[in-house]
């Protein structure tokens, strides 16, 4: 940093402050002209630029340039020094008020500042005894601050007219498409990208096919990213975004609740399907490798006494391993119930589900249950819109001049109505994905004949009776416990005779 000295022999530096908004605004002329300006000045006055500090793409607006380059300069600027500045609205953009003030608080550290396009020279006492040295300057910078309110109320204006056009009208917007879109101009729609749409056809396949987030992620290392943020790795958590999000069903989450607008990159059949395979997994602790030996309950089985996760523990004395169901619970302290023998466990259990008389069983899934499913709960909403709806429309009808608050009602009545037709339509396309209780029973039979000895493919048991059972409550102290079957009307409870079981 080169130091100057001034006729009056005091030692002082000069610093140039650049700055502009926008990105667009670095493939144009503004660092080059407000440096040149800045040298020039320095030419004028026999001085040497000590260095220049540069917000590139930063707004002063709201003052966000403090917190950047300029909040540096001001931490090493010292008094006696310049600071260069093409115009006020470069060194800030607020309202004239807190531009007065900012534009003080520099001056106040003994500096001098100058506005290069008029040469005005402001000092500390200047600014106190002379208002018409920086009236100019904070009226310069009032003014942008009140083009960038202007330009921020049409952009909100704007935007919210869009967003209104995606509510009412199902209009997509050209903004934030998904990776897998791209916006045609000639017909003014969002089209597929056929690259990237079957990259994420391929995401649903393999979660379809058993892989979880950071196993997809790593099959598709050696397949280009298709994110426009131009990461060259894929992520477990882009990986669950893609398949967990709406949007690859077409919708737009930019408002809510997410509008339809989109070409879908998957079916809804698919969408669905692997998005129960994710809920299946998700309380699948054992690792991948052990799919053949770990337990056929993980995720299905809780503690009657205090909700909890049961899972399967290995204990060893001895030459001797016994494995346990231990409630996850009374490891946390909150649970007086300890365990059960998992062995007896599993046997009680299958041999409930696979005795040669199945039909105990097929009782038990028989008939529906008393709650109401979501689709029931939207389709009494969806009548009651519609019936206020048209209570609304007859006061209406004739009259020239509605009330705007009976207007407005309709309005968001007609889009509540949308929302729920839509919502409807996917429960029940959802259901569709869904294979009845009774045929994974059918399977489960079938793969699995009587009497089971010995269970070679453990994995694929275990899947069978996350179709088959919506959840076991285990009651360890008392060595009984309750199967909820998928579509039952109420659960069946067990009772394990055996002496060998430990509570």
């Amino acid at each position: 940093m080169t130091t100057n000295q001034r006729a009056d022999n005091v030692k002082t530096n000069v610093f140039s402050y650049v700055r502009w908004s926008s990105k667009p605004q670095e493939r144009g002329d503004s660092e080059r002209r407000q440096l040149e300006a800045a040298q020039e000045w320095c030419k004028l006055r026999g001085l040497t630029l000590s260095d220049s500090y540069m917000d590139r793409g930063v707004s002063a607006w709201k003052g966000k340039n403090q917190k950047h380059a300029l909040g540096d300069l001001l931490k090493v600027i010292k008094p006696n020094d310049y600071l260069l500045i093409e115009d006020a609205d470069r060194l800030s953009r607020q309202d004239w008020l807190s531009a007065m003030n900012f534009t003080a608080s520099i001056l106040d550290k003994g500096v001098t500042v100058v506005t290069l396009q008029n040469g005005n020279e402001i000092t500390a006492d200047r600014f106190r005894e002379d208002p018409g040295c920086f009236l100019q300057a904070i009226l310069r910078a009032h003014l942008g601050h009140d083009e960038n309110q202007k330009k921020s109320f049409r952009a909100k204006q704007s935007w919210d007219a869009r967003k209104q056009q995606l509510i009412e009208q199902g209009k997509p917007i050209n903004h934030r498409l998904p990776a897998w879109l791209t916006w045609d101009k000639e017909t003014d729609k969002p089209i597929l990208n056929p690259r990237k749409t079957a990259v994420v056809r391929r995401i649903f396949d393999l979660c379809i096919n058993g892989l979880g987030f950071a196993a997809i992620a790593k099959a598709l290392k050696e397949t280009p990213t298709i994110s426009d943020q131009r990461s060259k790795w894929w992520s477990p958590a882009y990986v669950r975004n893609i398949l967990t999000g709406r949007t690859a069903l077409g919708y737009c989450d930019m408002v809510e609740p997410p509008v339809k607008c989109y070409p879908a990159a998957v079916d809804e059949k698919t969408f669905f399907t692997a998005n129960a395979k994710i809920k299946e997994r998700r309380h699948q602790t054992a690792p991948r490798k052990y799919a053949g030996t770990s337990s056929l309950f993980a995720g299905l089985c809780v503690c009657a006494k205090c909700g909890q996760p049961l899972f399967r523990n290995t204990s060893k004395t001895g030459d001797h391993r016994y494995q346990y169901l231990l409630c996850s619970g009374w490891r946390r302290g909150t649970c007086e119930w300890r365990t059960m023998r998992y062995d007896v466990f599993e046997q009680t259990f299958l041999g409930l589900l696979l005795a040669e008389d199945d039909a105990l069983v097929r009782v038990l899934m028989t008939g529906t249950k008393e709650d109401a499913s979501p689709s029931d709960e939207n389709r009494g909403k969806l009548a009651q819109i519609q019936k206020e709806a048209e209570k609304i429309l007859r006061m209406i009808d004739g009259d020239d001049n509605p009330s705007r608050r009976l207007a407005d009602r309709l309005k968001s009545l007609e889009i509540e109505e949308t929302w729920l037709q839509r919502e409807i339509e996917a429960g029940e396309a959802k259901v569709q994905t869904q294979t009845p209780a009774a045929q994974v029973y059918e399977a489960l039979r079938r793969e699995f004949p009587v009497p089971v000895l010995e269970i070679k493919d453990r994995a694929r048991l275990r899947e069978l009776l996350r179709g088959l059972i919506e959840k076991i409550v285990v009651k360890l102290g008392e060595n009984e416990f309750a199967v909820y079957f998928k579509g039952g009307r109420a659960p069946y409870g067990v009772k394990i005779f055996a002496a060998s079981v430990k509570g």
